[in-house]
């Protein structure tokens, strides 16, 4: 009697597509789709390049949600109630901290020059969300910041 073997052939071949389709993506433009500056691992010497934060805005959870449910196409958390902090100062409302990004963007206080080409530039913005927060809040957040011409955003927490 004959013992029937799989023919590995095609497993094989797979296995060279799926090599083949890997190098060929371009890892550099799946990176670029939200241009921020991510904090560094902690415990090395800091770099003297390193980006300083001038304005933190926490993102507040006041009631995080309970149950989803749809609302034009879109998932949402009913109850789901947050607000912000820009520095030292809360903010209700979404137009609230753009009026307040708005006026930090006008300040001349708030330019700095970059040690690596003597060009100056605006502060930068660190993003905080609390607990409870969720990735609509932040792409939020950071929509608004882009609105206001301000592009350089630092995630921490």
């Amino acid at each position: 009697m004959l013992d029937a073997q799989p023919d590995n052939t095609p497993m094989i071949d797979v296995v060279f597509l799926l090599i083949i389709f890997f190098l060929c993506l371009e890892f550099r433009t799946l990176e670029a789709k939200v241009p921020a500056h991510l904090p560094l691992l902690r415990g090395g010497s800091p770099s003297p390049y390193e980006p300083r934060p001038d304005v933190r805005v926490r993102i507040i959870v006041d009631a995080p949600g309970a149950k989803l449910a749809i609302r034009n196409t879109r998932h949402v958390l009913e109850g789901h109630r947050v607000h912000w902090c820009v520095g030292p100062t809360e903010c209700e409302s979404i137009a609230r901290v753009r009026e307040i990004l708005h006026a930090y963007r006008s300040d001349p206080e708030f330019r700095e020059t970059d040690p690596r080409t003597g060009v100056a530039r605006t502060g930068s913005i660190t993003v905080l969300p609390e607990r409870g927060a969720t990735y609509g809040d932040v792409a939020e957040l950071v929509d608004v910041i882009y609105s206001v011409g301000l592009d350089r955003i630092y995630f921490g927490r």
